[in-house]
């Protein structure tokens, strides 16, 4: 009897203390940044046992991380960036796709950007924005102080002294564009960690999107061409590893800053790589992908499931997975709590979860949910509803129920994430069950996803950006060096 009593008394301290530690993370208002790379996966850093890419500062940050191994965002590009903005599915805004003007962020929705200056944090982007460039859409109408962004999409081609908009302004900058980036939210962290209030920081990178022939220095390549591999090998290796160098740089400075005590930095990729095959000495072979089939635009596991690791030196543990169901949109409530805000009538209604319980108590009952996938890839001219199913899914913590190619497949992905064996027909009160939650979902998302947007403005300061990205005018900017 005093055993069960002793037990009992234990598991009540434990449930106590993980609640507390959950109320302390609460309004704790660390510094916030979130890196996210273009079109990275898992299988695109040496940790994972890809032996032909080396990326030492990645392995480092994942082992010194706590991570989510169960991280899902959207199927492509701007989609999962509307989410971040906005803690919804890309669906419910109209940001469906990379281009017919379906990658604009609607004026006036709120972010968390705008959430996050509510909470008196400086709020800063550099980057990848591909969320619009006209007024209202831009970053700098969208609750950031400072924008260090790209034009539009704005990836692989403009790598060798790229063309930022700065403030508003155009600016050509001497340097490769991961180097500048990184440099310039350095340059800005210098200033803004000796001010009172924390600050929020969104790097999304271009890296390491491609094209992969041109705009990357020759000799990054020489060691895949020497061995035989073809231009897609190595110039997207050789991004990944530029990629690791400038994120060991910029981790370094954070440490001799001593900022990481009270700063939370985050990685994540914005959907699966690119999949595509390549040749080594004229046969054809698939990119190592850590297992996944499938990467970047579809649907299946390896499309939507990226890594996810958070570093905070002293409070997030070192080397622990948690393996509970997330999202991207859970990271506007869980950013939300840290700063210490509650939802006033500005705020979007978002659909994520916080997700202080799980990083405060690794048996926090997390319970289960459904994720909603759709590549919302349909041209102008198609009617949006033969897209249901058209190249969908949907996930819980056990399933994915896939529609690909006229095919229905249903796959057990507890015990093996690249799980490819099809059992739909050997469950289908499974099938049933998920594909009624998928239609009732999309129902909802419908009428939002299926808008006709207005065409896009063009900008007087399009015209000046195309000669100023010309290889003959020479850069006027350069990012202080550190």
């Amino acid at each position: 009897m005093k055993i069960i009593t002793l037990l009992t008394f234990l598991l009540t301290v434990s449930l106590i203390t993980a609640a507390d530690q959950s109320q302390t993370l609460k309004g704790n208002r660390p510094n916030i940044i979130v890196i996210m790379s273009d079109d990275q996966g898992l299988g695109d850093m040496s940790l994972s046992g890809n032996t032909l890419v080396k990326t030492p500062h990645m392995d480092a940050f994942y082992a010194n991380s706590t991570r989510l191994t169960d991280f899902h965002v959207s199927p492509s590009c701007a989609p999962t960036r509307s989410v971040i903005m906005t803690g919804k599915h890309e669906f419910m805004h109209g940001v469906t796709h990379t281009k017919y003007a379906r990658n604009r962020i609607p004026a006036g929705l709120g972010t968390i950007a705008h959430e996050m200056k509510r909470a008196q944090y400086q709020t800063a982007i550099f980057g990848k924005w591909h969320l619009g460039i006209e007024e209202g859409r831009r970053p700098q109408d969208n609750g950031f102080d400072e924008s260090f962004v790209l034009p539009s999409g704005g990836h692989g081609m403009f790598n060798m002294n790229p063309v930022m908009i700065h403030n508003g302004k155009l600016v050509k900058c001497k340097g490769f564009s991961t180097e500048v980036i990184m440099g310039q939210t350095l340059s800005w962290i210098k200033s803004a960690k000796e001010k009172k209030n924390p600050f929020f920081i969104y790097l999304p990178t271009p890296a390491p999107h491609g094209p992969y022939k041109e705009n990357i220095p020759a000799e990054w390549k020489t060691k895949w061409l020497d061995q035989g591999y073809n231009h897609n090998v190595a110039g997207r290796y050789a991004l990944v590893e530029d990629l690791d160098t400038q994120l060991g740089r910029f981790m370094k400075q954070l440490n001799a800053w001593k900022l990481m005590e009270n700063t939370l930095v985050i990685f994540i990729t914005d959907n699966g790589p690119n999949t595509g095959g390549y040749k080594k000495d004229g046969k054809a072979h698939k990119l190592y992908h850590a297992g996944f089939s499938k990467g970047k635009g579809g649907v299946f596991e390896g499309s939507t499931r990226v890594p996810s690791f958070w570093q905070w030196k002293g409070v997030f543990e070192a080397g622990r997975d948690i393996s509970k169901l997330t999202a991207h949109f859970d990271f506007f409530p869980t950013f939300m709590e840290l700063a210490g805000i509650k939802p006033v009538a500005s705020t979007p209604k978002y659909e994520g979860r916080s997700l202080l319980p799980l990083f405060s108590d690794p048996q926090h009952k997390w319970a289960d949910r459904y994720l909603y996938f759709n590549t919302g890839k349909w041209e102008p001219e198609d009617d949006v509803r033969d897209y249901k199913f058209k190249s969908a899914a949907i996930r819980n913590s056990k399933y994915r129920l896939i529609w690909y190619k006229d095919q229905e497949i249903l796959l057990n992905l507890e015990e093996d994430m690249t799980n490819l064996d099809n059992i739909a027909s050997s469950h289908p009160e499974i099938v049933a069950t998920m594909k009624a939650e998928y239609e009732k979902w999309w129902e909802g998302v419908y009428p939002h996803a299926s808008k006709t947007l207005p065409p896009v403005v063009e900008q007087e300061w399009e015209k000046a950006f195309y000669q100023l990205r010309k290889h003959e005018v020479a850069p006027t900017y350069e990012v202080p060096a550190f």
